[in-house]
């Protein structure tokens, strides 16, 4: 079932949802209220919280060589940068991709990472002494349309 969450993009609490992401960062945004009064919506006027520069935003990772992604892996431009980000769970293709890609994908939190498509990166990590080139895309890899879901 984790393997067919990442493929439709759903989060998780704990994994890519936590105190510092808000519904714009995971893509929910627009389902909020726009006058407020709703739980949680005075912690969303912090500043830190409120200003969208530099946030970290829910974004897909596809292994370009067709590897594994280390889950937990930090995004980087190059090994030893400071990290622009971190892979949050990882795991194989289940459904065959369009553009018959193979290996690993993944969700991730990258900074300004909503303007980063088709930017490729490395996902480094130090722990397993593995680094894998991947490709910054949607987060969802299967059924984007949500046709399977309609009658």
């Amino acid at each position: 079932m984790d393997h067919l969450r990442v493929e439709k993009g759903h989060v998780v609490i704990g994994a890519e949802v936590d105190g510092r992401v808000t519904p714009a960062d995971i893509g929910l945004g627009g389902m909020l209220r726009k006058q407020g009064g709703f739980v949680g919506w005075q912690g969303l006027q912090r500043p830190a919280l409120a200003d969208p520069a530099g946030r970290r935003h829910l974004v897909g990772v596809a292994a370009v060589d067709g590897q594994a992604l280390p889950e937990g892996a930090m995004l980087v431009a190059r090994e030893g940068d400071v990290p622009l980000g971190h892979v949050t769970t990882a795991s194989p293709r289940v459904a065959p991709d369009p553009e018959g890609l193979t290996g690993g994908i993944g969700l991730a939190l990258l900074t300004d990472g909503a303007s980063r498509q088709g930017e490729e990166l490395l996902a480094w990590s130090a722990t397993r002494g593995q680094t894998v080139r991947v490709r910054v895309c949607e987060p969802v890899f299967y059924d984007r349309e949500g046709a399977r879901y309609r009658d």
